[in-house]
């Protein structure tokens, strides 16, 4: 996901600010070219409020 981490970071921080939440998990695809017109485009297909605890540091566990 390296390309795309400038995009994933808009969209988390977008989900962030419109569903008022710190912790939540979301699952993203890369749109095809073809059906998006942009090769960088993300579709959020996902959002956990309340992620499992693989999703979580380690530390925040403890």
């Amino acid at each position: 996901m390296e390309p795309y981490h400038s995009a994933v970071a808009k969209t988390v921080e977008c989900l962030r600010q419109h569903l008022h939440l710190d912790l939540f998990g979301v699952d993203l695809i890369v749109c095809s070219p073809s059906t998006s017109g942009d090769a960088n485009r993300l579709a959020v297909i996902d959002v956990n409020i309340f992620p499992g605890e693989v999703a979580l540091p380690l530390g925040y566990l403890l």
